[in-house]
């Protein structure tokens, strides 16, 4: 930061020790310490050789860049309902939720999972299907400045559904039929 001219002429200068005393109350609002703007300093140094790929990200941006929270995300999705949370939050929470836990190398969340049930290759294959068609639901759903229309989201969604809504169908009956014969037995 220059150094600022210094004037000593007699209409700068205060004539009264009430006209001083302002002077120096303007003067501490105006300005910060020396330690305080050094430490601003600092701080801009790092960032600007962060931003220029020399050195490393502050904590505070590498915390914002950690991986998602398994557990606030899976509370997230649960109380969807209770949170008020659009179909297009809602979609986008249960594909990071899905993500996430495919990171930590858990279970997808969307394949069928029991004590005698195995996914197959078919149903990955629908997962990754269901999965990828959502995401491009929500990136057709964005704006010019990234973000979710809700309405034209919704409009994906009821098309994609309607869509489906054969396959669907026909998996809901033959998962129904494979429950009643097994109660059968």
């Amino acid at each position: 930061m220059p150094e600022e001219e210094k004037t000593t002429s007699a209409e700068v200068m205060p004539q009264s020790a009430e006209e001083y005393a302002a002077a120096i109350k303007k003067l501490k609002e105006n300005t910060v310490s020396k330690a305080e703007y050094e430490k601003l300093q600092a701080d801009k140094t790092v960032l600007v050789k962060a931003l220029a790929g020399e050195g490393p990200a502050p904590e505070s941006v590498q915390e914002a860049a950690k991986k998602p929270d398994v557990k606030e995300l899976r509370k997230k999705f649960l109380k969807a309902g209770e949170n008020n949370l659009t179909n297009a939050e809602t979609v986008q929470t249960a594909l990071d939720l899905r993500a996430a836990l495919l990171a930590k190398g858990e279970p997808d969340p969307f394949l069928p999972v029991g004590a005698k049930i195995s996914p197959t290759v078919d149903d990955i294959r629908g997962a990754e299907k269901v999965a990828e068609a959502m995401q491009s639901w929500l990136d057709a759903s964005k704006d010019e400045n990234g973000i979710v229309d809700d309405e034209l989201f919704n409009a994906y969604l009821k098309k994609g559904i309607a869509d489906d809504s054969p396959a669907i169908t026909a998996r809901i009956k033959a998962m129904q039929m494979a429950a009643a014969r097994s109660k059968k037995r």
